[in-house]
């Protein structure tokens, strides 16, 4: 199994799947890793409704600060913004499995993800999840998976077996190509 990246090559560059941001350059001025996209807390203790370029750093530029920090454009004023990460990683997140062992997850509400396969798709963000497959398929067995941030990786923390129960009263949220 490998997580899918929120990493865009193009002209042999690398950058964030979101914002654009130019990985490369802000690894090697931060000292850091560029480590996925996904929605940090707000003050209120909500999830954000966009994603974080989450990046770790082995030592924080100042005592007390968080290994993780992230970038973000700010939707008002165009400014690129800097703000600590720590909320990102502190909470596990979900993804689920597609056929060919990739694992999806989604980012932030709204953000619709699916599998290089297209044989899964989740969507929610860490505000609720909602998940498809291929038109055909049995939507019980999805297999989930609980990701969580480790330094600058994401890492399975606990797969789950799929549903063995049909649950007929569901919606049909399955798709097809």
């Amino acid at each position: 199994m490998h997580i899918i990246s929120d990493i865009v090559e193009k002209d042999g560059k690398r950058y964030t799947r979101y914002w654009n941001f130019d990985v490369d350059v802000v690894e090697q001025k931060k000292n850091a890793k560029f480590v996925c996209e996904l929605c940090g807390k707000l003050p209120g203790g909500d999830w954000a409704e966009t994603p974080l370029a989450v990046f770790w750093q082995e030592t924080p530029p100042v005592e007390g600060y968080s290994n993780y920090f992230g970038l973000l454009v700010h939707p008002l004023n165009n400014k690129l913004y800097i703000t600590s990460a720590a909320s990102v990683a502190a909470d596990p997140f979900v993804g689920v499995v597609a056929e060919n062992g990739e694992i999806v997850y989604s980012a932030y509400r709204h953000d619709f993800r699916h599998s290089t396969d297209g044989t899964v798709f989740i969507d929610g963000g860490r505000d609720y999840t909602k998940v498809g497959v291929l038109a055909g398929q049995d939507i019980n067995l999805i297999k989930y998976v609980t990701l969580k941030i480790v330094k600058d990786k994401i890492e399975i923390v606990e797969q789950l077996e799929p549903a063995q129960t049909e649950q007929p009263d569901q919606p049909d949220i399955s798709w097809g190509k």
